[in-house]
C-alpha cells in the first residue's frame, strides 16, 4: 500500500510542478530534494513562498493518504521527493523551451527499514 502512496504523491506533485520546472530551467539546476516530513527543499534557492505552499499541500496529502491506509505517521522513518529535470543545454532557434521532462520519485522508508518507491515521468510546462 505504501507503494501506491509513494506513486500518488509523485503524480500529484508532478502535475503542480510548473514553477519548480521554471526555476530549475532558469537556475540550470537538474535535481531537487524535498523532505516530505519537514518540508525542507534542497537546494535552498527553491525555498520561496509559492513553492513552500505547494510543499505544504503535498505534505498534507501525504499524511491524509497514510491515515487512509491506516499507517500511523510515526511508522514512517523518512520520506523524500526527488525531482530530476532534463534541462536542455541550449534553446531551439533562440526561443526558450515551454516544457521540460521531469522525473518525480518518492521514497518512503518505513520504521521497519522497508523502502517503498513511486516514480512518475512527465513533461512539465514551465510557468514563471
Amino acid at each position: 500500500m505504501l507503494y501506491g502512496v509513494a506513486r500518488n504523491v509523485a503524480h500529484k506533485f508532478s502535475v503542480s510542478s510548473n514553477h519548480f520546472a521554471y526555476m530549475a530551467y532558469m537556475h540550470r539546476i537538474q535535481s531537487i530534494r524535498i523532505d516530505l516530513l519537514t518540508g525542507i527543499i534542497t537546494p535552498e534557492v527553491f525555498h520561496i513562498e509559492r513553492n513552500n505552499n505547494l510543499i505544504k499541500m503535498c505534505m498534507e496529502n501525504f499524511h491524509t493518504m497514510l491515515s487512509g491506509i491506516k499507517v500511523p505517521a510515526e511508522m514512517v522513518k523518512e520520506a523524500y521527493l526527488y525531482i530530476y529535470f532534463e534541462i536542455p543545454s541550449e534553446t531551439i532557434n533562440g526561443n526558450t523551451y515551454d516544457q521540460i521532462l521531469g522525473n518525480f520519485e518518492v521514497n518512503i522508508i518505513h520504521a521497519n527499514g522497508r523502502q517503498f518507491r513511486g516514480v512518475v515521468r512527465e513533461n512539465v510546462i514551465m510557468q514563471s
